[in-house]
């Protein structure tokens, strides 16, 4: 574990390293780490050994700047927190004033523990429930909240709608930003005050591309017209693959092994395990396209003198299509759902959502009297996941040979080089 002076070139030339976290640790104050997680993002972090022996470790948020004047921040917040736990006064080494609303968005903008940065559609979610929903309990201290309050919060969004999707969501969101206050020390209190507080059933959505209806082929026909070949690519790789949009869109060059037809994950977003992903022809033409795609574009950048974008490009596969919103992405796509929408109505085919994809792909599998231990294998489930066996019972009904269907389709429709 080297130290080093905290410098923005060296923070943004941090990466992990065999599957493990990078570690930079700051010379100017000691116990101020950058950590560059295996699952892509990177995180500000204090680690400090008490008189006592006990090793206190604080996480201080997402690393989103690496510019001189966000590291001086956070060595000033590392200080702060360093002085307190050296005195003996944890207490003091959280935020006293900190809101439930206050509390969420941060919770919003912190890795999970597995490291991968929080999809744009998970941050807006817990930002909207922040925003929108938690009323006057946003302005309540986090550490004085009550079940009792959270509870009304939950009958009174419940009470708004039809159905518990919105309150479930929100008292979801609560519990796990709570949770990892508590453990990382942003507030003063050791219960969770969103936990034990019960939810109301519901029913598990079931959309696929029927086969038998024609929608694979309509869907994969219409993506071909799609005029942004990254989100176009992107989405081929979803269906091909099964893997969620968030393990999907990171996806490293440093992780593809084209010559053996296989991706590896270092570490998938829900769960933290090492993942492999085997690529169907179909899959692997899209990756090849890709890397033939990124050659010249690398080349050109370069010709240009865009250094930093051409960094990007050479890092990931589905490199993000507008350089200018990076934003917490680290420089990779960040969303199909335009995408996504765009095939779907060009294809007349309604509701339909990226991870509609994923469910699609484990219901074909299934159909095409795959085991159910190899479905869950590919999807990266754990054994005895109860999401496998939905995509069985969804397969029974199908009559179709939609294994060799959805091979040749995606053979078809995938080609075509990058742009």
């Amino acid at each position: 574990m080297r130290r080093e002076n905290l410098t923005p070139a060296r923070i943004e030339r941090l990466r992990p390293r065999d599957g493990r976290a990078g570690v930079l640790c700051d010379t100017q104050v000691v116990g101020l780490r950058a950590v560059a997680h295996p699952g892509g993002t990177r995180s500000w972090e204090v680690v400090k050994k008490l008189p006592s022996g006990r090793v206190v470790r604080r996480r201080l948020g997402q690393i989103l700047r690496t510019d001189g004047d966000a590291i001086e921040e956070v060595r000033d917040d590392a200080r702060r927190v360093i002085e307190a736990l050296v005195k003996g006064r944890e207490a003091d080494a959280v935020d006293r004033r900190m809101t439930v609303a206050q509390m969420l968005r941060r919770y919003a903008e912190t890795p999970g523990r597995n490291g991968p940065a929080k999809a744009d559609d998970t941050r807006r979610g817990i930002e909207y429930v922040a925003d929108r929903l938690l009323g006057r309990l946003g302005e309540a201290l986090a550490s004085g909240v009550t079940q009792t309050e959270v509870r009304a919060l939950y009958q009174r969004l419940r009470g708004e709608s039809d159905t518990p999707h919105r309150a479930n969501r929100a008292i979801g969101n609560l519990r796990a930003a709570y949770s990892v206050a508590i453990e990382s020390g942003w507030i003063e209190r050791t219960d969770n005050p969103a936990k034990g507080i019960k939810l109301g059933r519901e029913k598990p959505r079931e959309r696929i591309l029927n086969p038998d209806e024609g929608e694979v082929r309509r869907f994969l026909e219409a993506l071909n017209a799609e005029p942004c070949a990254t989100q176009r690519d992107a989405v081929l790789l979803a269906l091909s693959t099964g893997l969620r949009k968030g393990d999907l869109l990171r996806i490293e060059w440093e992780w593809v092994d084209v010559d053996a037809g296989r991706i590896e994950i270092p570490a998938l977003s829900k769960t933290g395990d090492r993942h492999v992903v085997k690529l169907s022809p179909s899959a692997l033409g899209v990756i090849r396209d890709r890397a033939s795609w990124r050659d010249r574009e690398i080349l050109r950048l370069r010709r240009d003198k865009r250094y930093d974008r051409a960094e990007i490009v050479e890092r990931f596969v589905f490199p993000t299509t507008r350089p200018g919103k990076l934003r917490r992405s680290d420089g990779h796509l960040t969303d199909i759902r335009y995408a996504v929408r765009r095939a779907s109505d060009r294809a007349g085919i309604r509701d339909l959502r990226p991870h509609d994809l994923r469910r699609t792909f484990g219901t074909l599998a299934m159909a095409a009297n795959l085991s159910p231990e190899l479905v869950g294998q590919a999807l990266g489930h754990r054994r005895g996941s109860t999401a496998t066996a939905a995509y069985q019972a969804a397969a029974e009904s199908m009559k179709a040979d939609v294994g060799r269907v959805v091979g040749d389709l995606i053979e078809r429709y995938s080609k075509g080089a990058a742009s």
